[in-house]
């Protein structure tokens, strides 16, 4: 979606988009490393993924819903 509306400069949000994706998978072990470490155990890292995958999935929407009224 980003790379179509950036044509034909869509080097730069290309690197952006999987830049972002790389600290998404970054992200959840850094912070299930962090509850465990904490002493919440193992299965914090559960509640962890489940707390990404919402925010990821209420970014969608959201960015779907915009998208759709331009």
């Amino acid at each position: 979606m980003i790379i179509d509306q950036t044509q034909p400069y869509a080097t730069l949000p290309s690197a952006a988009y999987h830049s972002a994706l790389n600290c998404g998978n970054a992200a959840g072990p850094l912070l299930s490393s962090v509850l465990i470490g904490a002493g919440y155990g193992y299965l914090s890292s559960t509640w962890v993924g489940f707390a990404l995958a919402v925010t990821a999935l209420v970014i969608y929407v959201l960015g779907k819903t915009y998208w759709r009224r331009m």
